[in-house]
């Protein structure tokens, strides 16, 4: 990972709940933009999070070629998530909400347009 100081910072979070009911690590792995005018987002999104007791803590490689870190709460019922938190990456930090279904290992989250950036179903892989 590029930025080591992130991943011990996941690292970290996830040391500190030894007693999580819910542990899970994802990696991200790209997303398709909606709706796209400008043909310069990047769709490969590489990066880590983890996931304990709901609480999720990330970052990856963002559609505007910046690293992004983030962190939120995770609410699950059945397949479907939505996490909302904030995250960074583009110039001031975001409210972040991204609806989510789990089908195996395969997590496919859809994230709203915002403040003219496109709309995007973002895939990732979750243990």
């Amino acid at each position: 990972m590029k930025h080591p100081l992130l991943f011990s910072t996941l690292l970290l979070f996830t040391l500190q709940c030894p007693a999580c009911e819910a542990l899970n690590f994802g990696l991200h792995l790209g997303t398709y933009h909606i709706d796209v005018n400008q043909a310069d987002y990047n769709d490969v999104n590489l990066g880590a999070y983890v996931m304990c007791d709901g609480w999720t803590a990330g970052t990856l490689r963002n559609s505007d070629l910046r690293q992004s870190t983030y962190a939120g709460y995770t609410a699950q019922a059945s397949i479907f998530g939505l996490t909302v938190g904030t995250i960074s990456g583009y110039g001031k930090p975001h409210p972040l909400a991204v609806a989510s279904v789990k089908l195996g290992y395969l997590r496919v989250g859809v994230f709203p347009r915002y403040r003219g950036s496109p709309a995007g179903i973002h895939f990732m892989l979750e243990f």
